[in-house]
């Protein structure tokens, strides 16, 4: 129950029942393949509403976990008064660990995500397919709601390679965040897709491609199709001088920006924001700061915005 390591090849598949906890929940540590399904009708709460308990798909050099909610749900990753973060997919050098929404499957209430954290984490995902839907708020008060990270530690230290999350009609939730929202923390070809979702980031900013660790940062994409990311404070794309091609796409809508920086240190090339698609990017505060620091020294080359209806 303290997330060391366990046996492999496990299975449970959950229906027309309950499950609820009230502690640390964990799906493979240092082991492989073992899987969760929650079927219609099946529920479970990781923690009582308003209690602290996270849950980890896969941590500890761990490879191939699964949980799927297919028609079930998932409730209550809620971790009150802590920097600990409610969800977590592929932790410590852990490779290939899925969560999987889908036929009407619901994940929700989750005090913070992240997916691929920690140097080694390559190939975790969260996938919301066939009205499989995830939503980090809650009607309720006093939890802390983390920042989200895609193949990136905290602050932006160092992540794995290959991670993806892709969510559609879902919500992100972000509040008493302390660091930025990163995609890419020393890490390289990590994917956060959204489809007609909201994310309120609570003013954090997000970072995408980042050198954490001396690591390069290439590749990195943060995608936003419908819907709208609210409060997103600063954007930075390209942020040291070994990130590069990666890119922001809007074709949703951007509101309360705090600055936009593209290629801000020499050697950050090729990254971008195009805004597209009928969408939109609204900034009320910051600095504009493309192949350039903020004091005017050397930026990156070949950086690129396209902006429209912002």
């Amino acid at each position: 129950n303290n997330g060391t390591a366990g046996g492999s090849y496990n299975t449970v598949v959950l229906s027309n029942g309950t499950l609820i906890g009230n502690i640390a929940s964990y799906i493979g540590s240092g082991s492989t393949n073992n899987s969760v399904t929650i079927l219609t009708n099946a529920t479970w709460s990781v923690a009582p509403l308003g209690g602290g308990a996270m849950l980890v798909i896969g941590t500890n050099g761990a490879v191939g976990n699964v949980l799927t909610v297919d028609g079930g749900s998932v409730s209550n990753m809620i971790v009150n008064g802590h920097n600990w973060v409610g969800l977590k997919v592929g932790a410590v050098g852990s490779v290939s660990n899925r969560l999987i929404i889908q036929n009407g499957g619901l994940v929700r209430n989750v005090s913070g995500l992240q997916v691929g954290v920690g140097s080694g984490s390559h190939y975790n995902s969260l996938i919301g397919t066939n009205g499989g839907t995830f939503r980090m708020a809650y009607d309720g008060s006093g939890f802390q709601g983390k920042e989200v990270l895609v193949g990136s530690g905290g602050a932006g230290t160092v992540g794995g390679n290959n991670n993806s999350v892709i969510l559609t009609n879902s919500v992100l939730y972000v509040i008493s965040a302390v660091n930025p929202s990163c995609i890419g923390g020393g890490s390289s070809n990590n994917v956060l897709t959204l489809y007609n979702s909201s994310w309120t980031n609570g003013g954090v900013g997000i970072m995408i491609g980042t050198n954490a660790g001396g690591n390069t940062a290439v590749g990195n994409t943060l995608s936003l199709y419908g819907g709208v990311i609210t409060n997103a404070g600063p954007i930075n794309v390209g942020v040291s001088g070994k990130a590069s091609n990666n890119q922001f796409i809007v074709g949703g809508s951007v509101f309360g920006a705090a600055g936009l920086y593209v290629g801000t240190t020499t050697g950050a090339q090729y990254n971008s924001v195009i805004v597209t698609n009928g969408g939109g990017f609204s900034m009320t505060s910051g600095g504009v700061l493309i192949g350039s620091s903020n004091n005017g020294t050397a930026g990156g080359s070949y950086n690129t915005v396209v902006l429209s209806n912002g």
